[in-house]
């Protein structure tokens, strides 16, 4: 029985093959997701929404600020033939972060009470030292990450994310018992983030020669290897920027204009809709950013692995999004609680757009290996547009739900776009 079963897997799932990596990824990515998924009904009863929607404004605010901090330099590790080359990137993403960090901290310090009335988050002092420590460990963690990915050592980096995640969800469960309420969801997320940082970073040093490579890098070197890949600060970094800002701002904006109840409605309605997102389209997206860049390294042509990708995504996507669509307002309020019902009614209004970001997301990353970052950028452009347009108007005539119909609709539209976009410049 054992040898069939290793004759089908060395039939189907090959070592170091697309489908072999793509499948390891997943169920890495899916396994992470099982004691959140679990616990999440219990997490419910212990915290209000307003305590999601406070943590969920803290997570946008780290998010964004992250992912500006390494100049999305991190992108680029995968690319060079070179393994030095890599290394030399990575450096220059870790000083764009705890530059960045302390750049923020020193705001923070400076203008705490402007900016936590301005985000409707008046008397939470800790957010500012809060805030910048979650950039410092995730950009950090993001950075690591994708030396770690140019190794494919796909099986680490799965039985990491598991470890943060479960360490992070019980954490969670934990302090909610000391009364802590959003405090004890924000801490539990930094400590999780810590320690997978420390576990990457470990991995890190002991497949890296970093000490002889640091000692024989000149400051020199490190401006020229910046300057070679100058496309990703100037215009990856700008998109990007862009596209978590539009993203992360409905947190953000529901809170600051419709209360932190509502926001927490929102974030719970993400967390639903993006488990597909999580369980497979990001494990897809660093396989499929690989094998891309591969593909157009040494062919010219990613297209194929493109359409591959496409397909897979596809067949994934649809009847998830179709059941969650159909049931979700007569299951949400048994397994969440009565108190999050109306989070039934936020699943319908952002299912067609969670249904395209789940296909567009992974594809995406063809633009940034074909060189293609002015396109995105502008599309980028129009993303933040539409979020914008979309809660001005429903903030004018005072409906939440209004903004969210809008958003979903608009973004739709955007992602269909993008994949259009990502077709386009599969061949050089």
């Amino acid at each position: 029985m054992n040898e069939i079963f290793i004759k089908l897997k060395e039939k189907y799932l090959p070592v170091n093959s697309f489908r072999s990596d793509f499948v390891t990824f997943s169920i890495g990515k899916t396994l992470s997701q099982v004691i959140p998924l679990l616990i999440t009904p219990i997490l419910t009863r212990l915290y209000t929404p307003s305590d999601f929607g406070i943590f969920a404004t803290f997570l946008s605010l780290v998010t964004i600020v992250a992912l500006i901090s390494n100049g999305r330099y991190n992108l680029a590790i995968t690319l060079p033939k070179k393994l030095d080359k890599a290394t030399e990137l990575l450096i220059v993403c870790i000083i764009g972060v705890v530059s960045t960090s302390l750049f923020s901290l020193l705001i923070f310090i400076s203008f705490k009470t402007d900016i936590l009335n301005g985000l409707s988050l008046g008397g939470k002092d800790s957010l500012v030292f809060l805030i910048p420590i979650g950039v410092l460990i995730v950009a950090s963690i993001e950075s690591v990450y994708y030396w770690l990915l140019r190794r494919r050592d796909y099986k680490f980096l799965s039985k990491n994310l598991v470890i943060q995640t479960g360490v992070t969800s019980l954490l969670k469960l934990g302090f909610a018992f000391f009364y802590w309420g959003w405090f004890g969801l924000v801490f539990a997320y930094i400590l999780g983030a810590l320690l997978s940082l420390i576990l990457l970073t470990t991995k890190f040093l002991k497949e890296s020669d970093f000490v002889n490579v640091i000692k024989g890098i000149k400051r020199r070197d490190l401006l020229d290897t910046a300057k070679e890949y100058r496309d990703f600060p100037l215009l990856s970094m700008p998109a990007d920027g862009i596209n978590s800002f539009a993203n992360q701002l409905p947190n953000i904006l529901l809170n600051s204009l419709f209360g932190s109840s509502i926001a927490g409605f929102y974030s719970m309605t993400h967390r639903v809709l993006g488990l597909p997102v999580t369980f497979i389209s990001s494990a897809m997206t660093d396989v499929y950013r690989e094998r891309a860049s591969a593909d157009f390294r040494e062919k010219g042509d990613s297209r194929k692995i493109f359409l591959a990708t496409l397909k897979y995504l596809t067949l994934f996507s649809i009847p998830i999004f179709v059941l969650l669509f159909l049931f979700a307002p007569a299951i949400v309020p048994f397994l969440l609680g009565e108190q999050w019902a109306e989070v039934g009614q936020y699943i319908r209004i952002l299912t067609p757009l969670f249904l395209f970001r789940f296909i567009a997301s992974p594809l995406s990353s063809t633009l940034y290996i074909n060189k293609k970052q002015k396109h995105l950028l502008l599309w980028q452009i129009g993303l933040l547009i539409c979020t914008v347009a979309s809660f001005y108007i429903g903030n004018m005539l005072g409906s939440a739900n209004l903004s969210l119909t809008i958003f979903s609709v608009s973004y739709s539209v955007m992602y269909v776009i993008l994949i259009i976009l990502g077709y386009k410049f599969t061949k050089k």
